[in-house]
């Protein structure tokens, strides 16, 4: 759902991540090495969101702000392909939690179960310079295609968090490099 980026789900790690206690929700967590401070800016900031999620990104940082993103490099806002993400709370250094407004046109999932999701992250402090990312997404039901969904959102959460994690281990997402190597995974 959120951080679909195609091409490069194979590469995800293949664990569902969900906790078998909870069936309506789909937990994840990745410990950031780096102070709460600066993981908070990665991901509520454009600046700080180019550098792991997306080569393009808005964000309207306040309760009802979208969030808009391209894969495409040469996307500009307000293209009927980018992703929108709807802002609906969130706490400075603490939590946002956000739900898809708009998908890509070539979005390959049930949109309608997908509109019913949202996602919260929490963001807590473990350390001096570490931090554990937590989200959750929340609105799942019960049934085999909500189940195969859930997995899927899995995968590509658990992908999105570890870019996370990797642009504070080895820096900045260098996304021509990526995009490239998306194109031609033999190279």
């Amino acid at each position: 759902m959120l951080f679909a980026l195609v091409g490069a789900i194979q590469a995800a790690d293949a664990k569902s991540g969900a906790d078998a206690s909870e069936p309506q929700t789909l937990r994840l967590e990745i410990e950031v090495p780096a102070d709460i401070a600066s993981v908070w800016k990665a991901f509520s900031t454009a600046e700080g969101l180019q550098s792991w999620m997306a080569p393009v990104v808005h964000i309207d940082l306040k309760i009802g702000g979208i969030m808009e993103s391209s894969y495409n490099p040469a996307a500009k806002m307000g293209d009927p392909a980018n992703i929108k993400n709807r802002i609906l709370s969130y706490a400075p250094e603490s939590m946002i939690s956000m739900q898809i407004a708009q998908f890509p046109p070539n979005y390959r999932f049930n949109k309608t179960m997908a509109a019913s999701l949202w996602n919260v992250f929490l963001f807590e402090r473990i350390g001096e310079n570490k931090t554990r990312v937590i989200l959750l997404g929340l609105g799942f039901q019960e049934g085999e295609e909500w189940n195969g969904f859930r997995k899927m959102a899995a995968v590509t959460n658990q992908y999105a968090l570890n870019l996370l994690k990797q642009r504070f281990e080895k820096g900045p997402v260098d996304w021509e490099a990526m995009l490239k190597a998306a194109r031609n995974p033999k190279q």
